[in-house]
């Protein structure tokens, strides 16, 4: 195929794995402790409120600006807000494509996209609104430009590789790793296009930085980038490889995959480098090696599954290459397969789903969650003031309630006595009538998150006032929703 074809093809691949995410895992639903984070965030964004400095903000400002944006157009609607997760899969699948072709094939590069969107889809309750898979779409973005055309990087590719690297690091900031890694191997291997990358980097990286200043929320940002510094690292370390629950067949392949594969593809690349003088193989080893920072120090192999598509890639290329060329047929088989019946196994669990129709929007799911949500429609009334303790933040966009305080959540462990000081003062201030007291044991807790101070599991001064000025109501214990809703005293 002629390269002038292949933005066609990249953006057919793109449009096609986001349309079929969207279809098959949009209106699931799939109570995550995190997704909350981010939609009620940007929902905070859209009655007006400012990141940093009016709320608590964890990540980068750019997911909670595109979700604030979605509820502006769309409403408050969890389906809609997935849409932006849906193209983020999209663009990994064609920058899957971009990467490959240049070394081993359109062929290769199809079919190797194919099979990592077909075990990625099979993860359907992790493709929630997540910060960590936009800045993958904008740092896929990033190498569609660098690979899309031919091997001499023009200026303008180099200008927009530089602009999609500096919005990945506006959304989660780890990824100023790969993008001062990159300019180093612009400034030793393709220094003309170094100018060109790094004003792209800077053109769009001072955008949200000015916009932020003019809040007066480029201050409390710099603020939370030290606090997580101090208190980020210390609850989230973990192994390297660290999964903290069983690991069933079907997420087996997603588990040992994350974990084995970049250390595989670094070995592999490495090898074929400096023994087979594979001399193309160094651009794209050097882009897929410099995601694997960003997860530090929370290398799970949950975390790792974010990042684990470019790895997936490079490795099954290197491997497809050094196939015989009669064998591109049964390589093609292999990967063709399995990615059908992945998606075919997706698709077939929605027989098993409850569909309902909720505040949030049409969804389906396990029939335990829907009956739960639905009796926490019934106890608490929209547009409520509530407070969800300690950390079950998709209840906030599901039954569309308010957080009277700075904070979605708080992570045991992780939380400073200063934050739990800023939210119980929010509380006394002004008491919500219903707080939600989130089932959360602190076995469960210390396997999440094992290195957290077992002293540390509970926020006392926050808990006794709930005693102190709340009645228990409502209770749920058959779903991931498990806890008590608690009602102000009269």
């Amino acid at each position: 195929m002629n390269l002038p074809r292949l933005p066609i093809v990249v953006a057919v691949i793109a449009l096609a794995a986001a349309a079929v995410t969207f279809f098959l895992t949009g209106n699931l639903l799939s109570p995550s402790i995190d997704e909350g984070i981010y939609i009620q965030g940007a929902h905070r964004i859209a009655s007006g409120q400012v990141p940093y400095r009016d709320f608590f903000a964890f990540a980068g400002p750019i997911t909670y600006w595109i979700e604030a944006a979605v509820e502006i157009l769309a409403g408050r609607s969890v389906p809609a807000m997935r849409l932006a997760i849906a193209l983020s899969v999209g663009l990994i699948a064609a920058g899957i494509v971009s990467v490959v072709q240049s070394f081993a094939g359109l062929r290769a590069g199809l079919s190797i996209a194919v099979l990592w969107f077909g075990i990625t889809i099979d993860l359907w309750n992790r493709l929630e609104v997540n910060h960590r898979w936009i800045s993958m779409g904008f740092y896929s973005a990033a190498l569609i430009c660098l690979f899309i055309g031919d091997r001499n990087i023009g200026k303008v590719r180099a200008f927009c590789a530089g602009a999609a690297l500096a919005l990945a690091c506006w959304t989660t900031q780890s990824f100023a790793w790969p993008l001062s890694i990159l300019a180093v191997y612009f400034f030793f291997a393709i220094r003309n296009r170094l100018p060109a990358f790094l004003l792209g980097a800077a053109s769009f990286g001072i955008v949200p930085a000015l916009v932020l200043a003019n809040q007066g929320a480029l201050a409390p940002m710099l603020e939370n980038l030290r606090w997580i510094a101090v208190n980020y690292q210390a609850a989230n370390r973990v192994q390297y490889g660290y999964y903290f629950a069983d690991t069933p067949w079907r997420y087996a392949p997603h588990v040992w995959s994350s974990i084995w594969l970049p250390p595989f593809a670094a070995a592999l690349g490495l090898f074929l480098i400096l023994f087979r003088k594979q001399r193309d193989l160094i651009f794209p080893l050097v882009l897929v090696l410099a995601i694997f920072p960003t997860s530090y120090p929370k290398w799970d192999a949950l975390q790792l599954m974010f990042i684990s598509g470019p790895f997936f890639a490079l490795t099954l290329a290197m491997v497809w290459r050094m196939l015989p060329k009669d064998l591109d047929a049964v390589a093609q088989a292999a990967c063709l397969m399995p990615a059908v019946f992945f998606i075919l196994h997706v698709y077939s669990m929605t027989d098993q789903f409850t569909s309902a129709s909720t505040r949030a929007g049409n969804l389906i799911g396990n029939p335990d969650n829907v009956t739960a949500l639905q009796q926490f429609e019934d106890a608490i009334p929209a547009g409520s003031k509530v407070f969800v303790y300690p950390y079950m933040t998709s209840l906030y966009p599901l039954l569309h309630i308010e957080n009277p305080t700075r904070y979605e959540y708080l992570q045991p462990g992780m939380m400073t006595a200063k934050d739990e000081e800023n939210v119980l003062s929010d509380l006394e201030r002004s008491p919500p009538p219903f707080i939600f007291w989130h089932d959360f044991p602190s076995d469960l807790i210390l396997k999440i998150w094992p290195n957290t101070d077992p002293t540390r599991l509970h926020f006392t001064r926050v808990e006794n006032f709930i005693h102190d000025r709340y009645q228990p109501g409502f209770q749920n214990q058959n779903s991931y929703f498990a806890g008590r809703v608690w009602t102000l005293k009269r």
